[in-house]
Protein backbone atom coordinates (compact mmCIF):
# COMPACT_ATOMS: atom_id res chain seq x y z
CA UNK A 1 0.00 0.00 0.00
CA UNK A 2 1.46 3.51 -1.00
CA UNK A 3 0.07 5.86 2.36
CA UNK A 4 3.09 4.13 4.23
CA UNK A 5 5.60 5.95 2.49
CA UNK A 6 4.13 8.50 1.90
CA UNK A 7 3.82 9.30 5.88
CA UNK A 8 7.52 8.64 5.74
CA UNK A 9 7.94 11.73 3.44
CA UNK A 10 5.83 13.88 5.23
CA UNK A 11 7.27 13.32 8.65
CA UNK A 12 11.03 13.44 7.62
CA UNK A 13 10.02 16.86 6.12
CA UNK A 14 8.15 18.02 9.02
CA UNK A 15 10.88 17.44 11.75
CA UNK A 16 13.71 18.43 9.10
CA UNK A 17 12.09 21.68 8.26
CA UNK A 18 10.95 21.71 4.42
CA UNK A 19 11.39 24.06 1.30
CA UNK A 20 8.83 25.01 -1.35
CA UNK A 21 10.50 22.75 -3.42
CA UNK A 22 10.19 19.83 -1.22
CA UNK A 23 6.47 20.24 -1.20
CA UNK A 24 5.95 20.46 -4.92
CA UNK A 25 8.31 17.08 -5.06
CA UNK A 26 5.93 15.31 -2.29
CA UNK A 27 2.71 16.60 -4.70
CA UNK A 28 4.20 15.37 -7.92
CA UNK A 29 4.63 12.16 -6.09
CA UNK A 30 1.64 11.71 -5.00
CA UNK A 31 0.03 12.38 -8.24
CA UNK A 32 1.59 9.62 -10.06
CA UNK A 33 0.60 6.91 -6.82
CA UNK A 34 -3.02 8.15 -7.69
CA UNK A 35 -2.53 8.03 -11.74
CA UNK A 36 -1.37 4.85 -10.61
CA UNK A 37 -4.19 3.34 -8.54
CA UNK A 38 -6.54 5.01 -11.66
CA UNK A 39 -4.81 2.73 -14.21
CA UNK A 40 -4.99 -0.62 -12.22
CA UNK A 41 -8.96 0.44 -11.31
CA UNK A 42 -9.62 0.78 -14.80
CA UNK A 43 -9.83 -3.05 -15.61
CA UNK A 44 -13.54 -4.67 -15.15
CA UNK A 45 -14.57 -7.56 -14.05
CA UNK A 46 -13.42 -10.51 -15.91
CA UNK A 47 -17.10 -11.71 -15.75
CA UNK A 48 -20.34 -9.39 -14.60
CA UNK A 49 -22.72 -12.09 -16.05
CA UNK A 50 -25.54 -11.88 -13.32
CA UNK A 51 -27.00 -15.09 -14.18
CA UNK A 52 -30.02 -12.90 -15.41
CA UNK A 53 -30.81 -13.53 -19.11
CA UNK A 54 -32.87 -11.05 -19.67
CA UNK A 55 -29.84 -8.17 -18.11
CA UNK A 56 -27.20 -7.58 -20.79
CA UNK A 57 -24.05 -6.68 -18.40
CA UNK A 58 -21.86 -3.59 -18.98
CA UNK A 59 -18.69 -2.55 -18.27
CA UNK A 60 -16.76 0.39 -19.31
CA UNK A 61 -15.43 4.08 -19.11
CA UNK A 62 -18.97 5.41 -18.48
CA UNK A 63 -19.72 2.82 -15.70
CA UNK A 64 -16.73 3.84 -14.30
CA UNK A 65 -15.44 0.51 -14.56
CA UNK A 66 -18.12 -0.69 -12.43
CA UNK A 67 -20.48 -3.64 -13.48
CA UNK A 68 -24.31 -2.50 -14.72
CA UNK A 69 -27.26 -4.42 -15.57
CA UNK A 70 -29.21 -3.31 -18.75
CA UNK A 71 -32.57 -4.20 -18.37
CA UNK A 72 -33.72 -6.23 -21.89
CA UNK A 73 -37.73 -6.38 -23.57
CA UNK A 74 -37.48 -9.09 -26.30
CA UNK A 75 -37.13 -13.25 -26.10
CA UNK A 76 -33.86 -13.94 -25.46
CA UNK A 77 -31.73 -17.68 -25.23
CA UNK A 78 -32.94 -18.40 -21.76
CA UNK A 79 -36.09 -16.35 -21.98
CA UNK A 80 -38.31 -17.97 -25.59
CA UNK A 81 -40.62 -20.25 -26.66
CA UNK A 82 -44.13 -21.28 -26.75
CA UNK A 83 -45.88 -22.27 -23.89
CA UNK A 84 -49.03 -23.11 -25.77
CA UNK A 85 -50.52 -21.66 -28.57
CA UNK A 86 -51.65 -18.33 -26.54
CA UNK A 87 -48.76 -17.92 -24.37
CA UNK A 88 -44.85 -17.79 -24.76
CA UNK A 89 -41.73 -16.61 -22.66
CA UNK A 90 -40.28 -13.35 -23.15
CA UNK A 91 -38.06 -10.51 -21.39
CA UNK A 92 -40.11 -7.68 -19.63
CA UNK A 93 -38.12 -5.26 -18.29
CA UNK A 94 -35.27 -7.14 -17.11
CA UNK A 95 -37.68 -10.17 -15.80
CA UNK A 96 -38.20 -13.35 -17.88
CA UNK A 97 -42.26 -13.14 -18.02
CA UNK A 98 -44.89 -15.21 -19.34
CA UNK A 99 -46.70 -13.34 -21.99
CA UNK A 100 -50.28 -14.06 -23.23
CA UNK A 101 -51.49 -12.81 -26.56
CA UNK A 102 -54.82 -10.90 -26.40
CA UNK A 103 -57.43 -12.04 -28.58
CA UNK A 104 -55.98 -15.61 -29.16
CA UNK A 105 -57.73 -18.82 -30.44
CA UNK A 106 -56.84 -21.88 -29.64
CA UNK A 107 -58.65 -23.91 -32.27
CA UNK A 108 -56.97 -26.99 -34.21
CA UNK A 109 -58.48 -25.79 -37.72
CA UNK A 110 -57.29 -22.25 -37.82
CA UNK A 111 -55.58 -21.69 -40.93
CA UNK A 112 -57.51 -22.38 -44.50
CA UNK A 113 -56.60 -24.73 -46.44
CA UNK A 114 -55.40 -23.53 -49.95
CA UNK A 115 -53.26 -24.42 -52.29
CA UNK A 116 -50.09 -21.80 -52.33
CA UNK A 117 -46.57 -22.15 -52.07
CA UNK A 118 -45.40 -21.45 -48.58
CA UNK A 119 -42.60 -19.48 -47.20
CA UNK A 120 -40.83 -18.34 -44.18
CA UNK A 121 -41.51 -15.00 -44.89
CA UNK A 122 -44.46 -14.98 -47.05
CA UNK A 123 -45.15 -11.66 -50.07
CA UNK A 124 -48.68 -10.27 -50.53
CA UNK A 125 -49.91 -7.50 -52.50
CA UNK A 126 -53.10 -5.77 -53.46
CA UNK A 127 -53.83 -3.65 -56.46
CA UNK A 128 -56.13 -1.24 -55.62
CA UNK A 129 -58.33 2.10 -56.92
CA UNK A 130 -59.37 4.36 -54.15
CA UNK A 131 -63.44 3.57 -54.86
CA UNK A 132 -65.78 1.13 -53.16
CA UNK A 133 -64.45 -2.31 -53.99
CA UNK A 134 -60.75 -1.64 -53.24
CA UNK A 135 -61.49 0.37 -50.34
CA UNK A 136 -64.14 -2.16 -48.67
CA UNK A 137 -60.76 -4.59 -49.00
CA UNK A 138 -58.34 -1.78 -47.78
CA UNK A 139 -60.62 -1.71 -44.56
CA UNK A 140 -59.86 -5.37 -43.73
CA UNK A 141 -56.66 -5.28 -44.85
CA UNK A 142 -54.57 -2.18 -43.14
CA UNK A 143 -55.37 -4.35 -39.73
CA UNK A 144 -52.93 -7.87 -40.85
CA UNK A 145 -50.50 -5.27 -42.17
CA UNK A 146 -50.27 -3.39 -38.66
CA UNK A 147 -50.54 -6.99 -37.16
CA UNK A 148 -47.59 -9.15 -39.42
CA UNK A 149 -45.71 -6.18 -41.26
CA UNK A 150 -42.48 -7.60 -39.01
CA UNK A 151 -43.19 -11.22 -40.25
CA UNK A 152 -43.84 -10.45 -43.88
CA UNK A 153 -43.75 -8.11 -46.82
CA UNK A 154 -47.04 -6.97 -47.42
CA UNK A 155 -47.50 -4.06 -50.33
CA UNK A 156 -50.43 -1.87 -51.52
CA UNK A 157 -50.06 -1.22 -55.45
CA UNK A 158 -52.75 0.70 -57.92
CA UNK A 159 -54.53 -0.32 -61.23
CA UNK A 160 -52.16 1.46 -63.51
CA UNK A 161 -55.33 2.36 -65.33
CA UNK A 162 -58.94 4.38 -64.94
CA UNK A 163 -61.86 3.76 -66.69
CA UNK A 164 -65.59 4.61 -66.32
CA UNK A 165 -67.26 8.53 -65.11
CA UNK A 166 -65.13 8.30 -62.18
CA UNK A 167 -61.01 8.04 -64.17
CA UNK A 168 -60.63 11.04 -63.49
CA UNK A 169 -60.92 11.25 -59.76
CA UNK A 170 -59.19 8.00 -59.55
CA UNK A 171 -56.33 8.82 -61.11
CA UNK A 172 -56.15 12.17 -59.16
CA UNK A 173 -56.52 10.09 -56.03
CA UNK A 174 -54.36 6.74 -56.80
CA UNK A 175 -51.56 9.64 -57.86
CA UNK A 176 -51.41 11.43 -54.18
CA UNK A 177 -51.51 7.98 -52.66
CA UNK A 178 -48.55 7.19 -54.93
CA UNK A 179 -46.93 9.93 -53.98
CA UNK A 180 -47.12 9.58 -49.60
CA UNK A 181 -46.02 6.05 -50.76
CA UNK A 182 -42.73 6.88 -52.57
CA UNK A 183 -41.88 9.60 -50.50
CA UNK A 184 -43.73 9.55 -47.10
CA UNK A 185 -43.79 5.90 -46.77
CA UNK A 186 -44.10 6.14 -42.90
CA UNK A 187 -47.44 8.75 -43.31
CA UNK A 188 -48.66 6.25 -46.67
CA UNK A 189 -50.58 3.79 -43.55
CA UNK A 190 -51.98 6.37 -41.44
CA UNK A 191 -53.15 7.88 -44.46
CA UNK A 192 -55.04 5.18 -45.76
CA UNK A 193 -56.69 4.76 -42.30
CA UNK A 194 -58.07 7.91 -42.59
CA UNK A 195 -59.16 8.35 -46.17
CA UNK A 196 -61.17 5.06 -45.68
CA UNK A 197 -63.14 6.90 -43.56
CA UNK A 198 -64.55 9.27 -45.64
CA UNK A 199 -62.39 9.90 -48.70
CA UNK A 200 -61.95 13.48 -47.25
CA UNK A 201 -58.26 13.46 -48.86
CA UNK A 202 -57.61 17.25 -47.27
CA UNK A 203 -58.62 16.35 -43.99
CA UNK A 204 -55.94 13.48 -43.94
CA UNK A 205 -53.03 15.08 -45.53
CA UNK A 206 -53.41 17.40 -42.59
CA UNK A 207 -53.97 14.38 -40.31
CA UNK A 208 -50.70 13.27 -41.46
CA UNK A 209 -48.72 16.53 -41.68
CA UNK A 210 -48.56 16.55 -45.34
CA UNK A 211 -49.78 19.18 -48.18
CA UNK A 212 -50.46 19.06 -51.71
CA UNK A 213 -47.56 21.37 -51.79
CA UNK A 214 -44.96 18.60 -50.66
CA UNK A 215 -45.66 16.09 -52.86
CA UNK A 216 -46.30 18.58 -56.36
CA UNK A 217 -43.61 17.24 -57.90
CA UNK A 218 -44.29 13.74 -57.82
CA UNK A 219 -48.01 14.11 -58.39
CA UNK A 220 -47.12 16.24 -61.61
CA UNK A 221 -45.03 13.92 -63.03
CA UNK A 222 -47.69 11.04 -62.68
CA UNK A 223 -50.13 13.42 -64.11
CA UNK A 224 -47.65 14.13 -66.92
CA UNK A 225 -47.56 10.09 -68.21
CA UNK A 226 -51.04 9.91 -68.86
CA UNK A 227 -52.30 8.09 -71.97
CA UNK A 228 -56.04 7.98 -72.97
CA UNK A 229 -56.40 5.20 -75.03
CA UNK A 230 -59.99 6.20 -75.33
CA UNK A 231 -62.93 8.80 -73.64
CA UNK A 232 -63.87 5.80 -70.75
CA UNK A 233 -59.71 4.27 -70.36
CA UNK A 234 -56.78 6.21 -69.18
CA UNK A 235 -53.21 4.68 -68.32
CA UNK A 236 -51.19 6.47 -65.95
CA UNK A 237 -48.19 3.78 -65.87
CA UNK A 238 -48.16 3.83 -62.14
CA UNK A 239 -47.03 0.16 -60.94
CA UNK A 240 -47.04 -0.40 -64.49
CA UNK A 241 -44.55 -3.23 -64.19
CA UNK A 242 -45.97 -5.40 -61.56
CA UNK A 243 -49.30 -4.38 -63.28
CA UNK A 244 -48.35 -5.94 -66.61
CA UNK A 245 -46.52 -8.75 -64.38
CA UNK A 246 -49.43 -10.12 -62.88
CA UNK A 247 -52.18 -9.40 -65.61
CA UNK A 248 -54.14 -6.94 -63.26
CA UNK A 249 -57.57 -6.26 -65.10
CA UNK A 250 -59.66 -5.23 -62.20
CA UNK A 251 -59.57 -4.67 -58.34
CA UNK A 252 -58.87 -5.28 -55.80
CA UNK A 253 -56.66 -8.13 -56.92
CA UNK A 254 -54.81 -9.86 -54.07
CA UNK A 255 -51.14 -11.66 -55.12
CA UNK A 256 -49.93 -13.83 -51.98
CA UNK A 257 -46.45 -16.00 -53.07
CA UNK A 258 -47.25 -14.87 -56.54
CA UNK A 259 -50.88 -16.60 -56.61
CA UNK A 260 -53.89 -14.70 -57.00
CA UNK A 261 -56.03 -15.55 -54.13
CA UNK A 262 -59.97 -14.12 -53.00
CA UNK A 263 -60.09 -14.01 -49.43
CA UNK A 264 -63.55 -12.45 -47.51
CA UNK A 265 -63.31 -9.15 -47.03
CA UNK A 266 -62.54 -8.90 -42.95
CA UNK A 267 -59.22 -8.69 -41.56
CA UNK A 268 -59.56 -12.44 -39.87
CA UNK A 269 -59.95 -13.76 -43.10
CA UNK A 270 -57.45 -12.05 -44.80
CA UNK A 271 -54.93 -12.76 -41.98
CA UNK A 272 -55.99 -16.39 -41.58
CA UNK A 273 -55.21 -16.79 -45.80
CA UNK A 274 -51.72 -14.80 -45.12
CA UNK A 275 -50.64 -17.18 -42.16
CA UNK A 276 -51.75 -20.01 -44.20
CA UNK A 277 -48.52 -19.19 -46.44
CA UNK A 278 -45.99 -19.41 -43.55
CA UNK A 279 -44.15 -22.59 -42.94
CA UNK A 280 -44.40 -22.10 -39.25
CA UNK A 281 -46.61 -19.02 -38.48
CA UNK A 282 -45.62 -16.96 -35.55
CA UNK A 283 -47.75 -15.90 -32.89
CA UNK A 284 -49.03 -13.12 -34.39
CA UNK A 285 -51.52 -15.61 -36.07
CA UNK A 286 -53.14 -16.56 -33.54
CA UNK A 287 -55.04 -13.21 -32.76
CA UNK A 288 -58.12 -13.13 -33.87
CA UNK A 289 -58.82 -9.60 -35.88
CA UNK A 290 -61.97 -8.27 -36.98
CA UNK A 291 -64.30 -11.56 -38.32
CA UNK A 292 -67.31 -9.16 -39.63
CA UNK A 293 -67.36 -8.13 -43.76
CA UNK A 294 -66.64 -5.12 -44.11
CA UNK A 295 -69.33 -2.87 -46.06
CA UNK A 296 -68.59 -1.55 -49.33
CA UNK A 297 -67.51 1.99 -49.61
CA UNK A 298 -66.27 4.83 -46.88
CA UNK A 299 -66.66 4.18 -43.49
CA UNK A 300 -67.12 1.49 -40.50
Amino acid sequence: MKFIPILIIISVLFFSGCTKEDIELVNEYITDIQKEEKSTNNICTLNCDDGNPCTKEVCNEETNYECKSIPLNQSVEGCSGNINSCQYFSCVDGECKKITLNNCSTELDYFPEIEINKSEKPQARVFIMPSSGSIQFLKAYIPVIELLKDKTELYINFNYYAFGSDKIKDIDESSRMYCIREGYNDKFIPYLKCFVEDGNSTRCLENVSLTNEMIKNCYINVQNNYVNESEILTYFNVDKELNEKYNITGHPIFILNEKKISPERSANSIKRTICAAFIEPPVECLTVLKTEIEKGGFGY
